[in-house]
């Protein structure tokens, strides 16, 4: 019988360890920069002006060079 109960516990812990790229089923879908932006905005958190200027930045991050 205890050679059954470890049996059962390393296929468990192959099982877990085998398959790691399966999505969480119920996770939440990554939010990027731009998605928290306008939740912000849209909660009253930053005005207009404040919300045009970062959102001109985040679409322009690519024109930076440092």
């Amino acid at each position: 019988m205890m050679i059954v109960s470890w049996i059962f516990l390393i296929l468990l812990i192959l099982y877990w360890v085998s398959d790691p790229g399966q999505p969480i089923p119920n996770a939440a879908p990554e939010k990027d920069a731009l998605d928290v932006l306008r939740e912000r905005y849209a909660r009253g958190e930053i005005e207009f002006y404040e919300f045009e200027e970062r959102r001109r930045v985040l679409q322009n991050k690519d024109c930076l060079s440092f």
